[in-house]
Protein backbone atom coordinates (compact mmCIF):
# COMPACT_ATOMS: atom_id res chain seq x y z
CA UNK A 1 0.00 0.00 0.00
CA UNK A 2 2.94 2.36 0.71
CA UNK A 3 4.07 2.25 -2.88
CA UNK A 4 0.90 3.02 -4.38
CA UNK A 5 0.72 6.02 -2.37
CA UNK A 6 4.23 7.05 -2.97
CA UNK A 7 3.56 6.54 -6.90
CA UNK A 8 -0.09 7.72 -6.83
CA UNK A 9 -1.05 4.39 -7.92
CA UNK A 10 -4.70 5.10 -7.83
CA UNK A 11 -8.44 3.02 -8.76
CA UNK A 12 -11.16 3.72 -9.82
CA UNK A 13 -13.52 0.73 -9.07
CA UNK A 14 -13.87 -0.81 -5.87
CA UNK A 15 -13.11 -4.34 -5.85
CA UNK A 16 -15.79 -6.94 -5.51
CA UNK A 17 -15.20 -8.57 -2.17
CA UNK A 18 -15.36 -4.52 -0.75
CA UNK A 19 -19.02 -3.42 -3.29
CA UNK A 20 -20.82 -6.43 -0.90
CA UNK A 21 -20.69 -4.60 2.14
CA UNK A 22 -22.11 -1.23 0.39
CA UNK A 23 -25.24 -3.52 -0.16
CA UNK A 24 -27.77 -3.03 2.67
CA UNK A 25 -29.13 -6.47 3.60
CA UNK A 26 -32.02 -5.79 5.77
CA UNK A 27 -33.28 -9.22 6.91
CA UNK A 28 -35.77 -8.10 9.23
CA UNK A 29 -37.15 -4.75 8.00
CA UNK A 30 -34.84 -2.81 10.25
CA UNK A 31 -32.53 -0.55 8.24
CA UNK A 32 -30.12 1.85 9.03
CA UNK A 33 -27.76 2.74 12.66
CA UNK A 34 -30.14 4.42 14.20
CA UNK A 35 -33.34 2.23 14.10
CA UNK A 36 -31.20 -0.56 14.76
CA UNK A 37 -29.52 1.27 17.64
CA UNK A 38 -33.35 2.11 19.25
CA UNK A 39 -34.44 -1.43 18.12
CA UNK A 40 -31.99 -2.80 20.57
CA UNK A 41 -32.37 -0.47 23.49
CA UNK A 42 -29.09 1.38 22.80
CA UNK A 43 -30.44 4.48 21.34
CA UNK A 44 -28.25 6.42 24.10
CA UNK A 45 -25.57 5.71 22.61
CA UNK A 46 -26.90 7.47 18.99
CA UNK A 47 -24.88 10.49 18.83
CA UNK A 48 -21.55 8.48 19.70
CA UNK A 49 -22.38 5.73 17.20
CA UNK A 50 -23.07 8.13 14.12
CA UNK A 51 -19.92 10.54 15.10
CA UNK A 52 -17.77 6.92 14.91
CA UNK A 53 -19.59 5.57 12.17
CA UNK A 54 -18.95 8.78 9.88
CA UNK A 55 -15.11 8.81 11.55
CA UNK A 56 -14.81 5.36 9.99
CA UNK A 57 -16.42 6.23 6.50
CA UNK A 58 -13.93 9.24 5.87
CA UNK A 59 -11.56 6.93 6.50
CA UNK A 60 -12.70 4.66 3.98
CA UNK A 61 -13.75 7.29 1.61
CA UNK A 62 -10.23 8.55 1.90
CA UNK A 63 -8.53 4.98 1.53
CA UNK A 64 -10.74 3.52 -1.12
CA UNK A 65 -8.51 5.05 -3.72
CA UNK A 66 -5.80 2.08 -3.53
CA UNK A 67 -6.59 -1.46 -4.19
CA UNK A 68 -4.35 -2.58 -1.51
CA UNK A 69 -6.39 -0.65 1.15
CA UNK A 70 -9.54 -1.80 -0.46
CA UNK A 71 -8.30 -5.51 0.44
CA UNK A 72 -7.51 -4.45 3.82
CA UNK A 73 -11.01 -2.81 4.53
CA UNK A 74 -12.67 -5.76 2.93
CA UNK A 75 -10.73 -8.12 5.10
CA UNK A 76 -11.71 -6.54 8.13
CA UNK A 77 -15.24 -5.69 7.49
CA UNK A 78 -15.27 -9.23 6.78
CA UNK A 79 -13.82 -10.14 9.91
CA UNK A 80 -15.76 -7.87 12.30
CA UNK A 81 -18.89 -9.27 10.41
CA UNK A 82 -18.20 -12.49 10.95
CA UNK A 83 -17.26 -12.26 14.36
CA UNK A 84 -20.38 -10.40 15.40
CA UNK A 85 -22.45 -12.75 13.45
CA UNK A 86 -21.05 -16.12 15.12
CA UNK A 87 -19.51 -14.56 18.65
CA UNK A 88 -21.90 -12.13 19.78
CA UNK A 89 -25.30 -12.07 17.45
CA UNK A 90 -26.51 -15.07 19.19
CA UNK A 91 -25.70 -13.83 22.77
CA UNK A 92 -27.80 -11.15 22.32
CA UNK A 93 -30.70 -11.77 24.23
CA UNK A 94 -29.46 -13.84 26.70
CA UNK A 95 -26.86 -11.08 28.01
CA UNK A 96 -26.93 -8.14 29.54
CA UNK A 97 -25.97 -4.85 27.09
CA UNK A 98 -22.88 -4.61 29.20
CA UNK A 99 -21.60 -7.88 28.34
CA UNK A 100 -22.44 -7.52 24.62
CA UNK A 101 -20.11 -4.65 24.78
CA UNK A 102 -17.40 -6.12 26.57
CA UNK A 103 -17.42 -9.14 23.68
CA UNK A 104 -17.15 -6.70 20.95
CA UNK A 105 -14.36 -5.09 22.83
CA UNK A 106 -12.80 -8.27 23.33
CA UNK A 107 -13.76 -10.73 20.03
CA UNK A 108 -13.74 -7.32 17.24
CA UNK A 109 -12.01 -4.17 18.78
CA UNK A 110 -8.97 -5.43 19.99
CA UNK A 111 -8.29 -8.03 17.35
CA UNK A 112 -8.51 -6.17 14.62
CA UNK A 113 -6.64 -3.48 16.35
CA UNK A 114 -4.16 -6.03 17.36
CA UNK A 115 -3.81 -7.72 13.77
CA UNK A 116 -4.14 -3.70 11.62
CA UNK A 117 -3.46 -1.12 14.40
CA UNK A 118 -0.03 0.27 13.22
CA UNK A 119 0.45 1.09 9.51
CA UNK A 120 -0.14 3.34 7.01
CA UNK A 121 -3.74 4.11 8.55
CA UNK A 122 -3.96 3.45 11.99
CA UNK A 123 -6.97 1.84 13.02
CA UNK A 124 -7.96 2.82 16.69
CA UNK A 125 -10.38 1.74 18.77
CA UNK A 126 -12.39 4.64 17.99
CA UNK A 127 -12.24 3.70 14.09
CA UNK A 128 -13.00 -0.31 14.89
CA UNK A 129 -15.90 0.96 16.46
CA UNK A 130 -16.82 3.28 13.74
CA UNK A 131 -16.13 -0.06 11.20
CA UNK A 132 -19.20 -1.74 13.71
CA UNK A 133 -21.31 0.55 13.35
CA UNK A 134 -20.85 1.09 10.25
CA UNK A 135 -21.61 -2.18 9.28
CA UNK A 136 -24.67 -1.78 11.02
CA UNK A 137 -25.58 0.77 9.15
CA UNK A 138 -25.92 -1.11 6.13
CA UNK A 139 -27.34 -4.00 7.75
CA UNK A 140 -24.68 -6.71 8.51
CA UNK A 141 -24.39 -5.82 12.51
CA UNK A 142 -27.83 -5.36 14.64
CA UNK A 143 -28.30 -5.33 18.27
CA UNK A 144 -32.13 -7.10 18.42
Amino acid sequence: MRHEIETNQTVRDTITSLQLFYLRKSDDGVEGLVPKLIRGGRQSETLFALEKKEQFAKLLERWSLYASAQEIFAYLLAKAEYRFSVEIKPKINKITSEDVDKMIASNIIEPLIDECGVGVFNLNHSIAMGMLYWLAEMCFVRWH
